[in-house]
């Protein structure tokens, strides 16, 4: 089919061959006899039938590995993965300890921050008055030159 084609194509560059609607309409096609046909047929649904199997079987791990990663997460959870040590504190002790240490910290304030405010928390400082430098289009400002 490729001779066929080459041989009929025009024009003088192999980058810029041409070939028309009729010209294409004329190439010959070789079709297999129906024994080799049916061979290849028979094959595809034997290879269509390996493909569905194991479509299966992925859905089927996929679900499993789920249920599996589940399972691992429950038992890391309740300390059944690894032998326990005896000289670990028990969990609840550890949670009794922490929660009684943060009922004993200072109560933090919840609130909104003024930008002030906010800016001292990172170590600068807001002038009000002073305006804002205009930022430079490639980024390539330090702090210092904005007088951060």
């Amino acid at each position: 089919m490729r001779d066929q084609i080459s041989r009929k194509a025009t024009g003088t560059k192999d980058s810029m061959r041409n070939i028309s609607q009729k010209a294409l309409g004329e190439v010959k096609i070789p079709i297999p006899p129906p024994s080799v046909q049916q061979e290849v047929a028979a094959t595809l649904a034997g290879e269509l039938d390996a493909v569905r199997k194991l479509d299966m079987s992925v859905g089927v791990a996929s679900v499993r590995s789920g249920h599996l990663r589940y399972a691992l997460l429950r038992e890391a959870f309740a300390g059944r993965l690894v032998p326990q040590d005896s000289n670990d504190e028990p969990a609840l002790v550890l949670l009794e300890r922490i929660r009684a240490e943060r009922d004993a910290a200072p109560k933090r304030r919840r609130g909104r921050r003024s930008k002030v405010t906010a800016a001292q928390g990172n170590g600068r400082r807001i002038d009000p008055d002073r305006p804002m430098p205009a930022p430079v289009p490639n980024g390539t400002q330090s702090e210092l030159e904005l007088g951060l």
